[in-house]
């Protein structure tokens, strides 16, 4: 589950999606996390329907905002699990679930369009790839009324994922080209990422597992200048593709991850960040000295 939010957060905070400014859209951000509720996944044999229900049932529960309360327009996307077949010939889909609500006596919504997407289960580049089909078609014609390529179609959606084949590595993560009019050619979009050594951090209790990482600092090795970011903006500048790491007084080298935990009161996930277990303990985040 980590990679997958991982994968999604890299292509949704790199450079992936730049080419669909020209379309009018604007790059979707990483929103909230959640895991269904055991007892809840779909049938084996599932059909758009059923995920349309997972969406329009989590708004109802509360869990999810009401279209017409979004503070800005949400693209739901769940990712499914293994053991369950897709429709034949998709790996994934983006469309609409209509939501009704009748709160009496002022609240009356008829037909709200919540903004979904599936995508099916499979390696990580098949996810990965699939993902970044949907959410720029999702950006460019989330209702089948928008940009779509010839032979347009309001019925079968012709966008700009389904006329290009070709994938490609963005940070590490696999990805599909799509279409960009402005290139007349599909295109995957890419940059060069920063190497980052962390030689310190802010964390106060030190050793209370109960306060995160406020904040790291260190030496941006590609530019030979030094940072100070917050957890977040790290978390968002490992999302983009670059890479940080922590060199142990030992002289081990452990890089530095995102992690996602789900606390057991709360099915929304928390990411953090982490060097990768190794085996020294010399090259901890926490064996830094504070900043």
């Amino acid at each position: 589950m980590a990679q997958v939010v991982n994968d999604a957060a890299s292509i949704l905070a790199g450079v992936y999606q730049t080419r669909v400014s020209q379309y009018g859209a604007t790059p979707a951000k990483l929103g909230s996390i959640f895991v269904s509720f055991p007892g809840n996944n779909p049938p084996t044999n599932f059909q758009t329907s059923d995920v349309q229900n997972l969406i329009t049932g989590a708004i109802e529960g509360g869990a999810l905002p009401e279209p017409d309360e979004e503070t800005s327009d949400v693209l739901h996307c769940v990712f499914m699990p293994p053991g369950t077949n897709p429709p034949p010939n998709l790996g994934g889909l983006h469309t609409y679930a209509n939501y009704s609500d009748y709160d009496f006596p002022f609240d009356f919504d008829i037909n709200d369009r919540s903004h979904m997407a599936w995508v099916a289960f499979g390696s990580k580049a098949f996810i990965s790839s699939v993902f970044s089909h949907e959410v720029v078609e999702a950006l460019t014609d989330p209702e089948g009324d928008g940009i779509q390529v010839n032979p347009t179609n309001a019925n079968n959606w012709n966008e700009i994922g389904d006329v290009c084949t070709s994938t490609g590595l963005v940070n590490g993560v696999t990805v599909q080209s799509y279409w960009s009019q402005i290139d007349k050619a599909c295109v995957i979009p890419a940059n060069i990422p920063l190497s980052m050594q962390i030689t310190c951090i802010h964390k106060n209790p030190r050793n209370d597992i109960a306060h995160p990482i406020r904040s790291v600092g260190g030496i941006n090795r590609t530019e030979n200048v030094p940072f100070r970011m917050s957890q977040l903006e790290c978390i968002e500048s490992i999302d983009r593709g670059n890479s940080f790491f922590v060199v142990g007084a030992d002289g081990s080298r452990a890089e530095v991850k995102v992690f996602i935990h789900f606390p057991p009161w709360n099915r929304r996930g928390i990411r953090y960040i982490a060097t990768v277990e190794d085996n020294s303990k010399a090259d901890n985040l926490l064996s830094l000295p504070e900043c």
